[in-house]
């Protein structure tokens, strides 16, 4: 029976970052600027509904489900992308939460 592997894209391109400690600041740099990114969308959904807002978190939302679909397809189990994604839409509640709250955006 063959092992489930990985897209080879994501073997390249995606899990070096996961893998070597070395690479794991720019990681934590880009899922900061996700998180920088989506808290304005969500905030503007949450405030006005607006479409585009709408349209992009809900896009987001796909590419969160296809990024851990694809981890369990295959791995068998949710690991490092789940754990990776599900800290993510954490620090992007809790940033707009704290952002709505103070009255920052």
């Amino acid at each position: 029976m063959d092992q489930a592997r990985w897209p080879v894209w994501i073997e390249q391109w995606v899990l070096p970052y996961t893998e070597e400690p070395i690479l794991r600041p720019v990681l934590f740099s880009l899922l900061a600027h996700v998180v920088v990114v989506m808290v304005p969308v969500l905030l503007d959904v949450v405030r006005t509904g607006s479409g585009w807002s709408v349209f992009l978190l809900l896009a987001s939302l796909v590419v969160t489900a296809a990024c851990v679909g694809v981890e369990i397809r295959a791995i068998g189990r949710p690991r490092v992308v789940t754990l990776l994604t599900v800290a993510t839409w954490v620090g992007i509640l809790f940033f707009s939460w704290l952002a709505d709250r103070t009255g920052v955006w």
